[in-house]
């Protein structure tokens, strides 16, 4: 076996440790062991990417961004790697490079729902809500299951005072958490409907007294 067999069969089993300290939430010894992976395969654009994610959910979106920026050196193809660096941007308050990386992963995946999704809750952030509503449009045209960006678009419609809108977007997602009902609830009372919006307000407390137990 030469030294790049060795390399590569060293980095694989390095490589299943990382993992396996990610899915049990130990970041910062994964971190560790994808840098021994990147010392041994620094041409590798995944083992930067999955470096990435590890600060990014640590937190830590500057070193996020510099290592999906060295992903994306090695491999400009992947629309993963453009969209997480948007969202560690979004983190950051850097809307304008957000977008600019959700428009390059909705480009290179047009059938994603992902990027949609994130760059709707960016317009929003910006008060864009109009916009926002058609990217989660789209999104919800890719995935029509996904509760929440469907609650997302609620928010923006409810923003944009669609009431009706809202209301039925909200309904969609109500199996999810009680923060659908307390917007159902809100907009229920906002058109007079008080009978309605008082039983949306007594499960949206239900589903947190739940939650808090």
């Amino acid at each position: 076996m030469d030294e790049l067999d060795n390399s590569f069969a060293r980095a694989e089993r390095i490589y299943i440790e990382a993992d396996a300290l990610v899915a049990v939430g130990d970041f910062t010894a994964a971190i560790a062991r994808y840098d021994e992976v990147i010392n041994l395969l620094p041409y590798s654009a995944v083992a930067f990417y999955d470096r990435g994610l590890a600060h990014q959910k640590m937190g830590d979106f500057d070193c996020a961004i510099l290592d999906y920026t060295e992903a994306i050196q090695r491999n400009p193809h992947d629309a993963d790697s453009f969209n997480n660096r948007g969202l560690a941007f979004a983190s950051l308050g850097q809307y304008d490079n957000a977008l600019t990386d959700y428009a390059e992963a909705i480009r290179l995946a047009p059938h994603d729902a992902k990027a949609f999704h994130n760059r709707g809750l960016t317009l929003s952030t910006l008060g864009d809500d109009e916009q926002a509503v058609v990217d989660y449009s789209i999104a919800i045209k890719l995935n029509p299951k996904d509760a929440p960006v469907i609650y997302n678009r609620g928010v923006s419609y409810a923003n944009l005072s669609s009431f009706a809108d809202a209301i039925q977007d909200f309904t969609r997602s109500l199996q999810f958490d009680a923060d659908s009902f307390m917007w159902r609830g809100r907009l229920f009372k906002a058109i007079g409907r008080t009978d309605e919006a008082r039983a949306d307000f007594e499960e949206a407390e239900r589903l947190r007294s739940i939650a808090d137990t």
